[in-house]
């Protein structure tokens, strides 16, 4: 059983790097990419678009930063599994928002197919996307960290009611 295991508890290693990452890193980027916007090309063309989508962007980058925000709270102050699930969930959601919301958005405003916008898109971005919320997935998923700091989650894998 994974009690035993008294050092690997508690925010600290691989965890509090998620939650950097999430917290911090992640806002950060989000910010970094509405002031790259007006900078790309493709955007100089259709600078008179830019004002409409700039507080779209806004509310998009805020959505994610609370969902993120939300997560590292839960994070450090609730130590059961519902708070493992509800991280897990931020990211994928988040995810979403990257990759079918900020384009669908883009779309609507721009009158640009959503398919087109979709196949402009980076795939490194996309594969980078992916590649964080599978790895923070599996990692929150059979952490000894994880499973010592947020009870509740039996260690063949059934989740147990919040005590």
């Amino acid at each position: 059983m994974t009690e035993n295991h008294g050092e690997y508890r508690g925010v600290g290693g691989w965890l509090a790097f998620f939650l950097v990452t999430l917290g911090i890193l992640t806002p950060a980027f989000s910010v970094l990419s509405i002031i790259a916007l007006g900078n790309r090309p493709d955007m100089q063309l259709g600078l008179a678009l830019y004002p409409s989508l700039l507080p779209g962007e806004w509310i998009l980058a805020a959505i994610t930063t609370l969902i993120a925000w939300f997560a590292v709270y839960r994070f450090l102050r609730i130590f059961n599994w519902n708070t493992v699930i509800i991280g897990i969930g931020a990211i994928w959601t988040m995810l979403l928002i990257f990759t079918i919301g900020e384009p669908s958005f883009v779309s609507v405003v721009t009158g640009v197919p959503l398919a087109e916008i979709l196949a402009s898109m980076s795939s490194t971005d996309f594969a980078r996307h992916i590649i964080y919320c599978s790895i923070w997935t599996l990692y929150l998923l059979k952490s000894r960290r994880v499973a010592n700091t947020y009870c509740g989650r039996h260690p063949d894998g059934d989740a147990l009611p919040a005590a």
